[in-house]
C-alpha cells in the first residue's frame, strides 16, 4: 500500500511541475522582444517569442484563515519554487537545505539555519504580511507553506483531499525545528498540525 502512495504522489508532483498549480488554472503566455544572430547574414536580428508563465495559487495566514496570492512564475511550478515566491512576496527568509521531498504519504520542507524560521522577525517588515512577535511569524510561515502545498499539489479535481498530504518540517542536519527561543520543538516524524497542537514544549 505504501508503494502505490508514494508512486501517485511522486507521479503528481511531476505532473504539476510540468503543467504549473493543476486544478483548472491555467498557462498565460506573454510576448517577449530577444535580439539573435542570423546564421546566414551574421546581422542581428529582432524577433518574438512567446514564454508562458506557470500559475497557481499562495496562501498566507494562519490557522485555516488564509489570503490568496496569485503566483506567476516563468519556470515550471514547483515546491520550492512557491517557497522562493513566498518569501520575495512577504518579504521572509525562506531559505531551505535542500530541495523538498516526496514521502510515503506527503512532503517534508527542511529549512537552512539563515531562515526567518530561526533568524527571526525581519527590521523591516510589509506592512501587509506583518506580524507582532516570533512565535506569531513561525505559525504564519508553517502553517502558509503547508496550506500552499496541500492546496497545489494534490488532485482536487479527481476527489482528493487537500488534507492527505502531509507536511512534515526539519532543519538542517535532518534534526527537528529547535524554536528554543520560544519554547517550542516541532518534530520532523510527525506531519505539522500547528504550532500549538503539533509541537512540543522545550
Amino acid at each position: 500500500m505504501k508503494k502505490v502512495v508514494v508512486s501517485a504522489l511522486l507521479a503528481c508532483m511531476l505532473a504539476f511541475s510540468m503543467t504549473g498549480c493543476g486544478g483548472e488554472t491555467e498557462e498565460s503566455s506573454a510576448v517577449e522582444t530577444t535580439e539573435v544572430v542570423s546564421e546566414e547574414t551574421g546581422a542581428t536580428e529582432t524577433k518574438q517569442v512567446t514564454t508562458k508563465e506557470a500559475a497557481g495559487i499562495i496562501y498566507i495566514g494562519t490557522d485555516g484563515n488564509m489570503k490568496e496570492y496569485e503566483c506567476q512564475a516563468s519556470k515550471n511550478i514547483t515546491p520550492e519554487v512557491m517557497i522562493s515566491t513566498m518569501a520575495t512576496m512577504t518579504g521572509w527568509n525562506l531559505d531551505l537545505a535542500g530541495s523538498v521531498i516526496a514521502n510515503e504519504d506527503g512532503m517534508t520542507v527542511c529549512f537552512a539555519s539563515t531562515s526567518s524560521i530561526f533568524t527571526g522577525v525581519p527590521k523591516e517588515q510589509d506592512e501587509e504580511f506583518a506580524v507582532s512577535d516570533k512565535e506569531q511569524l513561525v505559525a504564519t510561515i508553517l502553517d502558509s507553506i503547508q496550506y500552499t502545498l496541500q492546496q497545489n499539489f494534490v488532485d482536487v479535481e479527481a476527489g482528493e483531499d487537500p488534507s492527505s498530504l502531509n507536511i512534515y518540517y526539519c532543519m538542517e542536519g535532518e534534526q527537528p525545528l529547535d524554536l528554543s527561543d520560544i519554547n517550542k520543538t516541532v518534530p520532523m516524524d510527525q506531519p505539522y498540525t500547528g504550532l500549538t497542537e503539533g509541537t512540543s514544549e522545550n
